[in-house]
């Protein structure tokens, strides 16, 4: 009786504990299954990619600087006594900008002038002298030492004439000079002299600019600069005026490289007609040196590196990203053609294809 007992009550406690063990990890319990692949959706967004014309640029900043500048020093020196303009006033060529004292130069010329007419007149009574003693010495009524003597003083004389000439036109020089004036039309950018100052030659005075033609000087890479030449069209973009494109060409195209070969210099003038556009300016230049029709083309943005030399994809196919290798034609810095692996109405993944995988199930933000 006894055993029978301990024999029931074992197999009522294996009963319990099978009983226990289905519940708690048997296949029946739904909470401990593994996660399915429609709990992974990822969120992207998509480009519907159509065929259009894609320019191709490059790209560069620089300062802007007025194409034309003279900057101006004192040719003689002096005293400042008067000043024509200011700091930002319209400059004729060959107007004057400021004036030195002009008394010094004034009394220098009259000194000139007299010992030219001196001189003048030295020479114009030598000269004489030489005709009536060459008639003389023809007929034989002179020596030939008297003949030498005079010829000679005609010769001194000559000279002194030349040198007295060539004070004169200094003279007349000094005082032209004395007057400040630009060679270039444009507006007076720096003025750097007070009435009353005492100024020496080559000393820098004031700089014109020419703000009707403007400049920026960029460097570009060796890959880059076989692109351009001179004459190529770009479009100018200033922060102080955002939204607003100013024209430009390619003017020079360097053809030794700067910093060691580094960078090669290329020069953009800017069209100023409307007079905005400042020395000094920081600016962006978008060089336009070819341009494709009808083409399909994308972002390099939007291209995957998947750990292979060749360019990859997502486009969507149904709810799903699929993968496409492609074949990528001209490109710039910013946009590529893709010659094969995309077709027109294709949706192109955009943002957040670098966390895809191929078939993955994909919502459209």
């Amino acid at each position: 009786m006894n055993t029978l007992w301990k024999f029931t009550s074992i197999s009522g406690c294996l009963a319990v504990g099978i009983g226990l063990l289905t519940s708690c990890g048997g296949p029946g319990n739904k909470s401990a299954e593994a996660p399915t692949d429609t709990a992974k959706v990822a969120p992207v967004k998509v480009q519907v990619v159509q065929p259009g014309s894609l320019e191709m640029t490059i790209q560069a900043m620089g300062v802007l600087r007025s194409r034309h500048q003279a900057p101006l020093s004192a040719q003689v020196g002096g005293m400042v006594l008067k000043k024509y303009h200011e700091i930002g006033d319209v400059i004729a060529a060959g107007e004057a900008i400021l004036a030195l004292d002009p008394e010094p130069f004034e009394l220098a010329l009259q000194q000139a002038q007299g010992a030219y007419a001196s001189a003048q007149a030295a020479f114009e009574q030598a000269s004489r002298n030489l005709q009536r003693y060459q008639k003389l010495n023809d007929d034989g009524d002179v020596s030939q030492f008297e003949f030498e003597n005079t010829s000679l003083g005609e010769q001194s004389t000559r000279a002194a004439l030349q040198m007295a000439e060539s004070a004169l036109k200094m003279a007349e020089r000094n005082l032209r000079l004395s007057k400040l004036t630009s060679p270039v039309k444009g507006r007076l950018a720096q003025l750097n002299a007070q009435i009353g100052e005492q100024v020496a030659p080559g000393q820098p005075l004031a700089t014109v600019v020419d703000l009707e033609q403007m400049e920026i000087e960029v460097g570009l890479s060796e890959q880059e600069v076989p692109r351009l030449s001179c004459g190529q069209e770009a479009r100018v973009f200033v922060s102080a005026y955002s939204g607003q494109t100013f024209t430009g060409k390619v003017r020079s195209v360097g053809v030794a490289g700067l910093d060691a070969g580094k960078t090669f210099p290329v020069i953009i003038t800017v069209d100023n007609a409307s007079g905005l556009l400042r020395p000094g300016m920081a600016a962006v230049a978008d060089i336009l040196y070819a341009a494709h029709q009808n083409v399909l083309y994308i972002s390099r943005e939007a291209l995957v590196a998947i750990n292979t030399d060749e360019p990859t994809i997502f486009v969507v196919e149904g709810n799903r990203a699929v993968r496409r290798r492609v074949s990528l034609g001209d490109g710039d810095g910013r946009q590529v053609i893709v010659e094969t692996g995309l077709q027109s109405g294709d949706k192109l993944v955009i943002e957040g294809q670098n966390v895809l995988r191929d078939s993955i199930k994909i919502k459209i933000l």
